[in-house]
């Protein structure tokens, strides 16, 4: 069954909600297990019915190049208690050049946790949402080609978001375009 077809399906009453998010939640799970054995595996949406990404769950997939979060995503990498054993959830992923993460007009906040980035070397396309809340540590550390931020909020809206002192450390940041 495709999202669609959950969507049609869930409104028809053949199937529940805790149904769909089930089999969508058993997609995410095939999706996962297919980051790793598909080298086609280049462009993923995650689905909305997830609420985060917990630690590793992408760690070291290399063929993934193009990710966006959608709104109903609450954060990456689940909580900002982070065991220094546990790897970011997309840790490593060097082929993945492009995320956005959430929306402009999203009211639904969202944590970006410790290392979710970290090590991404191709990642040069960065839109962050105007959910964004929270950045913790080495969330984009060492994301080599990073050299700007798209942010769809307004300035002062950028300035409240809390940024751990090292979320960027060995980096080439060195603008944040703002579309508010």
């Amino acid at each position: 069954m495709s999202r669609i077809n959950l969507a049609r399906d869930m409104q028809s009453g053949k199937v529940s909600q805790d149904e769909a998010i089930k089999l969508n939640n058993e997609a995410f799970d095939a999706m996962i297990e297919k980051c790793y054995t598909d080298v086609s595996f280049a462009k993923k949406i995650l689905p909305s019915t997830l609420e985060a990404i917990e630690y590793g769950a992408f760690y070291g997939c290399t063929s993934l190049m193009e990710l966006n979060i959608p709104e109903g995503i609450k954060s990456v990498d689940g909580s900002v208690e982070y065991d220094y054993d546990d790897y970011g959830v997309f840790e490593e992923c060097t082929g993945l050049a492009k995320v956005t993460i959430g929306g402009e007009g999203s009211d639904i906040e969202f944590t970006i946790s410790h290392r979710a980035f970290f090590g991404c070397s191709a990642l040069s396309d960065l839109t962050l949402g105007r959910g964004v809340t929270e950045i913790w540590a080495e969330a984009f550390s060492s994301c080599s080609s990073l050299s700007y931020i798209s942010y769809l909020g307004t300035e002062a809206e950028w300035n409240d978001v809390y940024k751990n002192d090292e979320w960027c450390r060995d980096t080439n940041i060195l603008e944040v375009y703002f579309k508010g």
